[in-house]
């Protein structure tokens, strides 16, 4: 295992979209725990990009659940929405670069192209002018050009483990994927990687269900020039039938289990141990 103390800066960074639930508690403690809970180490990062779906009382919720877990932080919180400029200016490199391209389809038109290549027409479905001109479109990931990007300049698509093991990043089945949205200046994708490099993160907690997101973003931040964090996937907080808890389930909401009385050691007691920190 690697030592901790190689890992000083590490975050925790929801989105208010909604109340804490257990599973999110876990996530923040065990981020807490690798900056050896110390706030000097630990960031707290508001991923609000999304301005249809968050809401500054989710965000106060969030800072007093956080405050009630015994969680702190010494520099201010930092706030997707306030960091635009800096998302635009690397999509605005990666047009320059040719590595993205517009799309004007929808999720499932653009997986239904796939899987019928005869029907394209530069990348997607074919559409009549005047409903391509219609949609605003997203910026998508050129897999190709950008792989054959990282050859040319000599780059490796290796990421770390906290327990010491690399990984190459497996990039077969990523795709095009979108990095600038209708809605909003960013993808969760590209917004991530650069808040990561640019607050100095060394040490990314996560969910195993976003293990595959880290070979996404290995591969953006060898595009960009960034560097790798080391990352921690840590097991998930599962219902009753195994399905992993999501923000509507408020019998697990951190609201519900203060409403009843629950002091943090009975939470503790809910999940697994916060390890290997």
């Amino acid at each position: 295992m690697l030592e901790p103390s190689a890992f000083p800066r590490t975050r925790f960074a929801p989105s208010p979209t909604g109340r804490m639930h257990l599973g999110h508690a876990y996530s923040a403690l065990i981020a807490w725990h690798a900056a050896s809970c110390n706030p000097e180490q630990f960031l707290l990062r508001i991923d609000d990009i999304d301005s249809t779906r968050c809401k500054d009382e989710f965000t106060d919720h969030l800072k007093d659940d956080l405050a009630w877990l015994g969680i702190s932080w010494s520099a201010p919180p930092i706030y997707q929405s306030k960091r635009t400029q800096r998302y635009e200016a690397a999509l605005s490199w990666l047009e320059d670069q040719k590595l993205v391209y517009a799309c004007s389809l929808s999720r499932k038109e653009y997986e239904a192209s796939l899987s019928a290549p005869q029907e394209t027409q530069n990348n997607g479905l074919a559409m009549s002018p005047s409903e391509s001109q219609s949609r605003v479109p997203a910026l998508r990931l050129d897999m190709e050009k950008a792989l054959s990007h990282i050859k040319m300049t000599g780059q490796s698509l290796i990421w770390t483990d906290y327990l010491g093991t690399t990984v190459e990043a497996d990039t077969q089945d990523l795709g095009n994927i979108i990095l600038g949205r209708r809605n909003s200046p960013s993808s969760y994708h590209l917004s991530v990687v650069l808040d990561d490099a640019d607050s100095k993160i060394d040490l990314v907690v996560r969910g195993k269900d976003l293990c595959p997101s880290t070979d996404l973003h290995c591969l953006l931040q060898a595009l960009l020039g960034l560097p790798t964090p080391v990352y921690y996937h840590h097991d998930l907080i599962c219902d009753d039938i195994g399905k992993r808890l999501a923000k509507r389930d408020k019998a697990r909401s951190l609201a519900t289990y203060r409403q009843n009385g629950l002091k943090v050691t009975d939470l503790l007691a809910l999940m697994p141990p916060i390890g290997p920190f």
